[in-house]
């Protein structure tokens, strides 16, 4: 019975609580709970669940530095970065991909971060390392330009049948063409709110695609993507 809890997702101020019991023992109710390593909060924020890889990263990020000292090679440091850092922040990223700002900026923090350790490495000062250029020179990727591909990589597993889930797959809103020149693919659908949209991926997966404004130039029924 440790194992098992009581959540409630919803946004109401006044939501309506019920007390479970299994044997005659308590179920204890929680304000969140972690499933699959993914940190799920009563309003379904991703909140707690980027505090936590962000501090998680950061510790793996120190064990680097920490134990290559010396080590001047990109190639490796990028490597170990790869392996242990930039794998805890993008695991399950369709699921708890941020939309506001300052989340996006702890995540990216984080990179900028070993970037500028790169650039320690090469002989530069912390504060003046170029973040941007040693990037590139890196090809390390945004992390956000990064999320916004397995975004529309998950839609395109999922309508060319790789990820088997119908229950997302008859909620995918198609557009079929009425004598117009419109190239759009996806009924766009309006979201009165950033919230609606950010929690709207399992109810309409196109939706982040009509967002990011890459609708009209993949190609889905692709062999490739």
């Amino acid at each position: 019975m440790k194992k098992c809890n009581v959540i409630t997702c919803t946004r109401s101020k006044n939501p309506i609580f019920f007390s479970y019991s299994l044997l005659d023992l308590h179920i204890q109710r929680v304000t969140y709970v972690r499933d699959l390593g993914v940190t799920l909060t009563q309003t379904l924020s991703s909140d707690i669940h980027v505090q936590d890889i962000c501090a998680r990263a950061n510790r793996l990020l120190g064990y680097i530095l920490r134990s290559t000292r010396g080590l001047t090679s990109q190639i490796a440091l990028k490597l170990l970065y790869f392996a242990l850092v930039r794998q805890v922040l993008e695991f399950s990223a369709a699921v708890w991909s941020p939309y506001r700002t300052g989340l996006i900026s702890d995540l990216q923090k984080i990179q900028d971060k070993f970037v500028r350790m790169v650039g320690v490495r090469q002989g530069m000062n912390y504060r003046e390392v170029p973040v941007n250029l040693m990037s590139k020179e890196l090809q390390i990727s945004p992390l956000v330009v990064r999320r916004k591909l397995q975004d529309a990589l998950f839609l395109f597993k999922l309508i060319n049948d790789v990820i088997k889930c119908p229950e997302l797959l008859q909620k995918t809103n198609f557009r079929v063409p009425s004598g117009t020149r419109s190239q759009e693919l996806f009924w766009r659908k309006h979201h009165p709110t950033s919230y609606d949209w950010s929690c709207s991926f399992g109810q309409n997966p196109e939706s982040r695609l009509h967002y990011l404004q890459l609708g009209r130039f993949l190609q889905l029924f692709s062999p490739s993507i």
